[in-house]
C-alpha cells in the first residue's frame, strides 16, 4: 500500500481504529472506499484484529472482499496464536520442571491485556532467561523436540543474546530465548532488561513488569516502528492503579529507564489522549530529550514507519541517537545507567 493511498484524514482515523477499548471512533462519514485501504494499513502496523472489528460495522457490497478476506487472515492468525499457547504451556511446564528461572514476555502476556485475546496475536513464543541457566534451558528444549535455527552466515545471535528454537514436528512454532531483552550490545551499555531487571519491577505477569517489557520492546527493541508496540504500551499503562503507577516510575528512574519510559508514554498519550498514560508520564522527570523525542515521534513518522519512509526513519533514528547520547551524560551525574548491563 502506497502512503499516498491515505488522506491525513484516514491516517488519523487509523490510529483511532486501532484503540482496542471503547466503541471506536464516529465512522459514519467514512466512505466504503477507504475500507481497504485502512485494512492494508492495518497490516502493516500489526493491529488488523482491532482495525477489523471497528470496519465490520461498514460491511456491505463494496467493502465484503476486503472484510472477508482480513477475517481469513485473522482466523489463520488466531489458530497459529491458539498453537503458540499450547506449545508455551509445555514449555513452562518443562522448565518449571527443570527449575529453571524464565518468564514468558511480549506477545503471549501482552495479549492479556487486550478485551479480547484475539485482538493481539502473535507469532513466536519469547522466553526470558538468566545466562546461567542457558545449558538447561536447550537440554530442556531438546527433550521436548525443539531444535535450534540454523544460524545465518552473519550470525548476532551471541551478542544480541537471543536464540531461535523451532519444533521439528511443527516448523512454524518459533521459540525465542533471550538473555536480555536489550539486544543491541551498545544500547545495552546503558540499559538492561535481564531477568533479575525485570524482578525489579515485580516480573513479567506484574502490571509494572509488563508495562516495562512493553517501553522496551517499542523504544529499545523496534524504534516504534508500528502502531502495536504503541497499543502495548497504551494497553500497559491502562491496566497500571495508583500505587503501581508511582512505584514503577521509581523503579525506571532506579534501573535507568526513565527515558525510554518518558518516549514510549508521552507518544502513547499524544496519539491516543488516555488520561491514565498521560497521567504515568507526568510522574516521570523531564528532560530536553524527551521534548525533542516528541517532536521526531510526530504522527506521521510512526504512520509511515512500515513503509520505510526516508523521513520517519531518520525521526526514528534520532530518538534512537538521543539514548546513545545518554551514558556521557549520566556518567557526569553518575546515574545508575551507566553501569554495564547483565546478559
Amino acid at each position: 500500500m502506497s502512503r499516498a493511498l491515505l488522506s491525513p484524514a484516514y491516517a488519523h482515523r487509523l490510529i483511532a481504529l486501532a484503540d482496542p477499548v471503547g466503541s471506536g471512533p464516529d465512522l459514519s462519514s467514512l466512505p466504503a472506499a477507504a475500507v481497504p485501504e485502512l485494512l492494508a494499513a492495518a497490516r502493516q502496523h500489526l493491529v488488523l484484529p482491532v482495525v477489523w472489528r471497528r470496519l465490520e460495522v461498514l460491511r456491505g457490497r463494496e467493502t465484503a472482499v476486503a472484510l472477508d478476506e482480513a477475517h481469513r487472515e485473522l482466523e489463520l492468525q488466531t489458530a497459529h496464536s491458539m498453537l503458540l499457547a499450547y506449545h508455551a504451556s509445555r514449555i513452562e511446564a518443562g522448565l518449571s520442571q527443570a527449575r529453571v528461572r524464565f518468564s514468558i514476555v511480549k506477545g503471549a502476556a501482552f495479549a492479556s491485556l487486550y478485551p479480547h485475546a484475539s485482538d493481539r496475536p502473535f507469532t513466536d513464543i519469547d522466553i526470558l532467561i538468566d545466562p546461567s541457566d542457558r545449558p538447561a534451558v536447550n537440554a530442556t528444549l531438546e527433550a521436548m523436540d525443539f531444535a535450534p535455527v540454523p544460524r545465518k552466515t552473519i550470525d548476532h545471535s551471541a551478542a544480541y543474546g537471543e536464540f531461535k528454537w523451532t519444533a521439528r514436528q511443527a516448523p512454524n512454532v518459533l521459540v525465542e530465548v533471550h538473555l536480555n531483552l536489550v539486544h543491541y550490545p551498545l544500547l545495552r551499555r546503558t540499559v538492561s532488561l535481564s531477568l533479575d531487571d525485570l524482578a525489579a519491577f515485580g516480573g513479567a505477569q506484574a502490571p509494572a513488569g509488563r508495562l516495562m517489557v512493553a517501553v522496551a520492546h517499542a523504544a529499545a527493541g523496534h524504534k516504534f516502528h508500528a502502531l502495536r508496540l504503541i497499543v502495548d504500551v497504551l494497553q500497559a499503562s491502562r491496566a497500571m492503579g495508583r500505587e503501581a503507577s508511582h512505584a514503577f516510575v521509581q523503579t525506571a528512574a532506579r534501573q535507568g529507564w526513565a527515558l525510554e519510559a518518558g518516549f514510549a508514554l508521552d507518544l502513547a498519550g499524544r496519539l491516543y489522549g488516555d488520561a491514565q498514560t498521560t497521567a504515568i508520564a507526568t510522574l516521570l522527570p523531564p528532560s530536553s530529550a524527551r521534548a525533542v523525542a516528541a517532536r521526531l515521534l510526530s504522527e506521521s513518522a510512526i504512520l509511515d514507519a512500515p513503509l520505510h519512509g526516508v523521513a520517519s526513519r531518520i525521526r526514528r533514528t534520532l530518538v534512537r541517537g538521543l539514548q546513545h547520547l545518554r551514558p556521557a551524560l549520566r556518567r557526569q551525574g553518575g546515574g545508575p545507567g551507566a553501569r554495564p548491563a547483565s546478559g
